[in-house]
């Protein structure tokens, strides 16, 4: 097994912009509003495709379904990949909306929930992510913005900025504002009830549907800023420093600094996703094992369940790592 490098997929929105092209050096289509990088996924019968080595041009599902615990570990089945990471653009803002947990979810038929972690990238001068209901919002006050189109004016705003942190639970109304370029890290799912639109057309000319009834089932009013916004942890390993951005029953996300060689903390028999943000890096084995793996700018690589020690090359670069921690409930400390 060897770190899988994996070709993005480019989702045109109405809301979507440019930026994928110029901050990441995605090689977008040209005249097209893409919103959407989808990195690792596998939803929906499709999945990601592998760009290097010994199965380029496979897809995820194919290689998960032959070698399930060497790609994923004795935790997930064979069919399901629990995690969905993308970076999204919006020029404009995303429509006001909620995703269920996943007890609602599975009142949907739907087998889990949907919640995701946003990490900002860049952020225009006007930039916002508008998240969380203000306190005092319960269901009644929010049926009566809703009827009046002003759900928008309950939610907290607060200004992009490069390396905030928001975690967005199911049950957390919000949207993303106009002018944000950011992470986005989730459980496996693709359900969203949408409240409010802005009054705008989708890309078929029509009013894109809204799904108040639905919402109204499953929004949290309990969920307060200190749990969407939760501050970074520090760690270190081997007297290198690190910082955990989030800590879920869902996932964990972790940034570290590359300056020269990291010997990454392995978390044994689990799969991990690998982000690059800025300059480009290598992964590598300290014996080996697999061949050196680059990493641009915005690039994604799935290191498998069964690779065991590696370490990361590069100067300046910044390092997202993300994995599904083998507890299921509470926090965790450092490695």
């Amino acid at each position: 097994m060897y770190p899988l490098k994996l070709k993005p997929k480019f989702i045109e929105k109405v809301w979507g912009g440019r930026k994928l092209e110029t901050h990441l050096q995605k090689q977008i289509p040209n005249n097209r509003t893409i919103g959407e990088s989808w990195e690792l996924y596998h939803i929906d019968g499709d999945s990601s495709q592998i760009e290097n080595g010994e199965w380029q041009g496979k897809h995820l599902h194919e290689i998960m379904q032959r070698f399930p615990q060497d790609i994923l570990g004795a935790d997930h089945p064979a069919d399901a990949f629990p995690l969905f990471i993308k970076f999204i653009d919006a020029d404009q803002a995303l429509s006001v909306q909620v995703h269920p947990d996943d007890a609602h979810a599975r009142l949907f038929g739907q087998p889990n929930g949907k919640t995701e972690s946003w990490l900002a990238l860049q952020g225009d001068p006007h930039g916002e992510i508008i998240c969380g209901l203000r306190p005092g919002t319960d269901q009644q006050i929010l049926e009566r913005a809703i009827q009046k189109d002003r759900s928008a004016d309950l939610l907290n705003r607060f200004p992009t900025r490069a390396g905030d942190v928001y975690m967005i639970k199911g049950g957390t109304v919000h949207a993303i504002g106009a002018g944000t370029l950011l992470l986005e890290i989730q459980q496996n799912s693709n359900v969203t009830f949408r409240i409010y639109d802005w009054g705008r057309l989708g890309l078929d000319g029509k009013p894109r549907p809204l799904h108040i009834r639905e919402a109204l089932q499953v929004v949290d009013y309990e969920i307060t800023e200190a749990e969407f916004r939760p501050a970074p942890q520090s760690f270190s390993h081997n007297g290198s420093a690190y910082s955990r951005l989030t800590d879920c029953d869902y996932f964990v996300i972790e940034r570290f600094q590359v300056d020269s060689l990291l010997s990454m903390p392995r978390i044994r028999g689990k799969f991990e996703a690998i982000i690059n943000l800025s300059h480009p890096c290598q992964l590598e084995s300290p014996d080996n094992a697999f061949d050196p793996v680059e990493l641009k700018t915005g690039e994604v690589a799935l290191l498998p369940a069964s690779v065991r020690d590696y370490h990361i090359s590069g100067k300046k670069c910044e390092i997202i790592r993300t994995y599904v921690p083998k507890r299921r409930k509470g926090h965790g400390e450092g490695l």
